[in-house]
């Protein structure tokens, strides 16, 4: 399983590389955020049309539900999750990209707390995912509106992109 799993994202990421020469980091960013949505919808209505089902239905939304956390692992590989480092390096100063990665790894770690709790009985069960597509979808308007392109830019364009404009 770790075998296909680490396969799957070296391969993502390799994809999400090609990408970057044809499209921006914002774009990439905005879109796989908006399809991480999608895909987190349709892993709610598998999971919960999965206990809704007649027993021989329920082996083909379980298959479902399986295909979409893979799919959901290899997206997010293809562009948020590298990319996110990249934009931060480019943009960051030192302390700066030092502050991005420890709220990165923060936020990586609450998630790590939260989804077993959310995905309980007692929590949002398989509802959950209906929230993780709605932060998918914020982060995605967020990309869209307030990130700055930074493809084709010398290093000295994307140090003054942030700068406050006097």
């Amino acid at each position: 399983g770790t075998a296909v799993a680490q396969t799957m994202s070296m391969l993502s990421v390799f994809g999400c590389s090609l990408m970057l020469k044809c499209a921006g980091r914002k774009t990439l960013m905005a879109l796989w955020f908006f399809v991480l949505a999608i895909l987190s919808g349709g892993m709610a209505f598998f999971a919960v049309e999965k206990k809704q089902t007649a027993a021989i239905l329920q082996i083909n939304c379980m298959a479902m539900v399986n295909l979409h956390g893979s799919s959901i692992r290899f997206y997010l590989l293809f562009a948020p999750g590298p990319v996110v480092w990249l934009y931060n390096a480019e943009i960051c100063t030192s302390k700066g990209l030092t502050f991005a990665a420890t709220i990165n790894w923060f936020g990586t770690l609450i998630i790590g707390f939260i989804t077993q709790p959310l995905l309980s009985e007692k929590g949002l069960g398989n509802y959950a995912f209906l929230l993780f597509g709605a932060f998918n979808v914020l982060a995605s308007l967020f990309c869209f509106f307030f990130m700055r392109e930074t493809k084709g830019l010398t290093a000295k364009e994307v140090a003054g992109l942030y700068l406050k404009k006097e």
